[in-house]
């Protein structure tokens, strides 16, 4: 079942979502996993609950996703999401945002989630991934992977040059060119 999650609002950068999208949550490279998925980058550290809130992070989510689904090849193969948790903590944590996404990712999204690969959790995470794993229908649970700090696992899926450069690998994305672009 689709759930429309903001109703009939455009999916335009507005000035209330810049701060959002600035802060690099979110980024969209252009490079493409060994399948030929485009790749989105989450660095979850950069969520500063100071300058947004969870219904704006999900519309920069859904931004992100709508600039993807633009490339009839994304529509075709899907993407692959690399969550780089390094720096994540408990306070930048908050189970209604990832109650959210989830929900956004399973039911509303029409984009194809090909894998997802969670690199550098902190501790806590192994406490709430059993609960946040959950809220995950299985098909789409069993295309993630907790990868750790073992980058090279990373290039099971991704050749170095398209991997960042903070995760071992050659690419360096400018995230403001990417959001002025859209």
């Amino acid at each position: 079942m689709r759930v429309e999650i903001f109703g009939d609002e455009p999916l335009v950068v507005m000035p209330d979502i810049e701060p959002a999208l600035a802060l690099g949550v979110m980024q969209v490279p252009s490079v493409r996993d060994k399948s030929g998925r485009q790749i989105i980058q989450l660095r979850l550290r950069l969520i500063d609950w100071k300058v947004t809130n969870p219904s704006l992070m999900l519309k920069c989510l859904w931004i992100c996703y709508n600039s993807v689904l633009t490339d009839e090849e994304n529509q075709r193969r899907g993407v692959l999401i690399i969550a780089d948790m390094i720096g994540l903590t408990r306070d930048k944590f908050r189970l209604d945002f990832v109650r959210s996404m989830a929900r956004t990712i399973q039911n509303a999204l029409p984009l194809r989630i090909g894998g997802m690969r969670i690199v550098n959790q902190p501790g806590f995470f192994n406490i709430v991934w059993p609960i946040v794993s959950r809220l995950l229908k299985p098909k789409i649970r069993s295309r993630f992977a907790v990868i750790g700090k073992d980058y090279g696992l990373l290039t099971q899926w991704v050749d170095a040059e398209c991997l960042p450069k903070e995760l071992g690998g050659m690419y360096e994305h400018d995230h403001t060119v990417w959001v002025k672009a859209l």
